[in-house]
C-alpha cells in the first residue's frame, strides 16, 4: 500500500482561490466607491438646483413687482446654463434669464394665479439628473 504524504506549505489552486477571494472583495469595494462618487455629484447637483430656485422665489418676492412677475409668466420657458446655477448659487438676475439654449435642461417656468389681491407664484425648475427629468416646485404668495 501507498503511503500519503502530507506536503507541508500551500498548493497552486489554495493560492488561486485566495486570489479570486481577494479580487471579487476588491471589485465589490470598487464598486462602492463609484457609486459613493456619481451620488455625491447627484446631491450636489440637488443642493445647487434647491438653492438657486431659492435664490429665484427671493429675487420675486423682494425685488420684483407684479408686472415683472406678468413679463415672467409670458415669456414662457426661461432656460438657464449648468454655469450659472452652480457658480451663483444666491443670486439669481431674472433680466438676464433668456430663451436662448432651446429644448436643453434646466429650465424654468413661472405660473401665477391671483386671489383676493394676492398673488399666488409657482416655480417650476426641469432638470435633467442621470438621464430622468425631476422637477423641483416651489409655491410662495407675494
Amino acid at each position: 500500500m501507498w503511503k500519503l504524504r502530507n506536503k507541508k506549505g500551500f498548493t497552486l489552486i489554495e493560492v488561486m482561490c485566495s486570489f479570486s477571494i481577494f479580487s471579487i472583495l476588491f471589485l465589490f469595494a470598487v464598486n462602492l466607491k463609484v457609486d459613493e462618487l456619481k451620488m455625491g455629484k447627484i446631491n450636489d447637483d440637488i443642493q445647487n438646483y434647491t438653492y438657486y430656485i431659492d435664490a429665484v422665489k427671493n429675487e420675486i418676492i423682494f425685488n420684483d413687482d407684479n408686472n415683472d412677475v406678468e413679463e415672467l409668466c409670458e415669456k414662457g420657458k426661461m432656460y438657464l446654463s449648468k454655469n450659472e446655477i452652480s457658480e451663483n448659487q444666491y443670486e439669481a438676475d431674472l433680466k438676464k434669464i433668456g430663451k436662448t439654449n432651446l429644448n436643453t435642461y434646466p429650465y424654468i417656468t413661472v405660473s401665477e394665479l391671483n386671489e383676493n389681491g394676492k398673488m399666488k407664484i409657482t416655480l417650476k425648475l426641469y432638470t435633467d439628473i442621470m438621464g430622468k427629468e425631476k422637477i423641483f416646485v416651489c409655491n410662495f404668495t407675494k
